[in-house]
């Protein structure tokens, strides 16, 4: 075919402009928009010449067919606002771009400004993947992806290998955001012993927003045929906003920190931070917001924040707001080691009143040396079997579960030990209520104070709403 030079700047010495590669017909679909014309042999030409360095892709809508693949190569789109979209129309289970990847002599592979669009919708069988970045040894990736979204696909990014950073990135209908996999264990010496057998580790994501993903994953770490996910360090998801139901973590982690997230859209069926059956183990949760963007309508709720299938050690889950959750906010099966809860907003929790014993913080084995403290615990209504916010299945050995507020006397004191200091509702308003619930102790200011008249009134018998008594006589 002719080669038609119409490059839409000057390129960078280490830069291939893929228009170099492209006849003017090509060109003119592309600018178009319309994703009429095959351009995929085209775009490989021009990745092919590249050889390690990077493919500049000017603004314009790309028909791919079939797979774009590249060794230690970048592909880099014209700008923020001007839009490089790769629309990828195969269904077979491949990938619109594939990646040997690693990291080389102060090279990164990046990945900027170009947004993947496939053809999955939720629920369907497509298997097509973004963006596959690997490493034939199983060693480093290390691999850059910023202002890029990924819109229809089942999975949005696969790596297979360590490091990746991920950054103001968008993801949109695609059932694994991004999709952890290291199939071989590898062992990088005996000096370093958390390098020896290590699952996959270093990934940055941060600044991202997940959007209409259904009850998909925003980390996963579920390969089936890793076998070494258990072993997974290094997660650090901060700053992120996630309007969907997807879980933010999908599969056990170590040594990582989920901080300062926003999510904002759950689902009853859905846990948060959700692994089978493996361990959590040196993980802190801090800085969260884990609510609903709907506070006035039906109760939209997840059903779990955490759900670990093995033990937790070390968890740090500090300085979260909760609302609406439908049964246990934390549950472990197994056992929890060194671990801290504290100074969090728990609000409308335990929402699930016929099903048996759910509770704030409930493990099903043993304890050591586990802290519940600072946290303030509102739950709405009198859920009939909401008597523990602790609850512990096995032995307790220094449980403390002090220095708690809550707001509901179907509470009562953790089945281990320890103590809980009842917080009690103060309100305004110009009567005594009328409806409820609430507790003895419950105050309610007099709005309309005036001489001789009283202070307010407080609650001496919980109910709906309870009997209430004035207090307080204001001079005349």
């Amino acid at each position: 075919m002719a080669l038609t030079k119409v490059s839409t700047r000057m390129t960078q010495k280490n830069e291939v402009n893929v228009f170099d590669f492209m006849t003017a017909a090509e060109i003119a679909d592309v600018k178009a928009n319309t994703a009429l014309v095959d351009v995929t042999a085209a775009v490989q030409s021009a990745i092919d010449a590249a050889e390690a360095r990077t493919v500049y892709f000017p603004s314009g809508t790309y028909k791919i067919t079939s797979t774009l693949t590249a060794t230690n190569t970048s592909l880099v789109g014209e700008s923020a606002i001007n839009i490089v979209e790769l629309k990828y129309t195969a269904t077979d289970g491949s990938a619109c771009v594939a990646v040997s990847s690693y990291y080389n002599n102060g090279f990164y592979n990046t990945f900027r400004n170009i947004t993947f669009v496939g053809e999955y919708t939720n629920g369907s069988a497509t298997e097509c993947t973004g963006l596959y970045l690997y490493n034939n040894a199983d060693e480093d990736v290390d691999a850059y992806v910023t202002n890029c979204e990924f819109k229809g696909f089942r999975k949005s990014i696969h790596i297979k290998g360590r490091g990746l950073t991920v950054r103001d990135c968008t993801f949109v209908v695609t059932l694994d955001a991004i999709y952890l996999d290291r199939v071989n264990p590898v062992n990088e010496g005996t000096e370093i012993d958390q390098k020896t057998f290590s699952g996959a580790r270093v990934y940055q994501i941060y600044n991202n927003r997940f959007h209409a993903m259904g009850l998909g994953s925003c980390v996963s770490n579920i390969e089936p045929t890793n076998l070494v996910a258990d072993q997974l360090r290094g997660v650090h998801f901060s700053d992120n906003y996630i309007d969907t139901s997807a879980r933010i973590m999908n599969g056990p982690c170590r040594e990582s920190i989920f901080a300062n997230n926003t999510h904002i859209y759950p689902a009853a069926t859905q846990t948060l931070f959700y692994n089978n059956a493996d361990d959590f183990a040196y993980v802190t949760i801090s800085g969260n917001i884990f609510t609903t963007w709907d506070q006035t309508g039906p109760d939209p709720r997840n059903k779990q924040i955490l759900y670990c299938g093995g033990n937790v050690e070390s968890l740090v889950f500090s300085n979260n707001v909760i609302f609406n959750v439908e049964e246990d906010v934390i549950e472990v099966a197994g056992d929890a080691f060194r671990t801290a809860i504290t100074s969090n907003v728990f609000t409308n929790v335990i929402l699930n009143a016929d099903t048996a014993a759910h509770r704030v913080f409930k493990v099903d084995g043993d304890v050591y040396r586990v802290q519940f403290n600072s946290n303030t615990i509102e739950v709405s209504g009198t859920p009939a079997n909401a008597d523990y916010i602790v609850y512990i299945g096995g032995t307790a050995y220094n449980l403390d579960v002090s220095n708690n507020a809550h707001n509901n006397s179907a509470l009562e004191l953790s089945n281990a030990g320890g103590y809980i200091n009842p917080i009690k509702k103060i309100d305004y308003g110009s009567a005594a209520p009328t409806t409820g619930p609430w507790e003895q102790g419950d105050i309610v200011f007099n709005i309309l104070a005036a001489a001789s008249g009283t202070v307010g009134w407080v609650c001496v018998a919980g109910g709906s709403p309870g009997t209430w008594k004035t207090f307080g006589t204001i001079a005349s």
